[in-house]
């Protein structure tokens, strides 16, 4: 039986490819490198590529063709991506954010505290999770909502 080509951090981006064109060309990076290196592609990621070629290279139109193409590969969406499903994990992260102490550690205490906005928190959360700040903002309002209802 032949030896199983697995990474994790391919895995990882294959799964969120759907959901941020970040995660789709860290994908197509993954799969630069082992081309350049004469490697095997990870498992999952030749099919990624293959899919994408022949569903869109049998189009005679060369800009749908091209589109068929970006949106194979997940680098464009013709809608609003899948949503996050962990928007508990995406609220956690936020309020982490907004409570952390963002101050220079070098201070004393008393000097050093220094809190950031909402939107630079989701801006630092978005980033995380390739999810808009506008996506964050929107799971933290539902994380604490939630957290009211199950407070009462």
């Amino acid at each position: 039986m032949g030896k199983l080509n697995f990474t994790l951090e391919s895995l990882e981006a294959l799964i969120t490819a759907p959901k941020s064109s970040d995660a789709a060309a860290h994908l197509l990076l993954i799969a630069a490198s082992h081309i350049r290196k004469q490697e095997p592609l990870p498992m999952g990621l030749a099919e990624f590529i293959a899919d994408a070629i022949e569903s869109s290279m049998t189009i005679p139109d060369g800009e749908e063709r091209i589109r068929k193409f970006l949106l194979g590969l997940h680098l464009t969406s013709d809608h609003r991506r899948p949503e996050f499903t962990n928007w508990y994990e995406i609220g956690s992260a936020m309020d982490d954010e907004l409570y952390k102490d963002h101050g220079d550690h070098r201070q004393p205490a008393r000097v050093r505290l220094k809190k950031i906005t909402q939107n630079q928190a989701a801006r630092i959360v978005s980033k995380q999770f390739g999810a808009s700040p506008a996506t964050v903002v929107r799971f933290y309002k539902k994380y604490k909502d939630a957290l009211k209802a199950a407070e009462a």
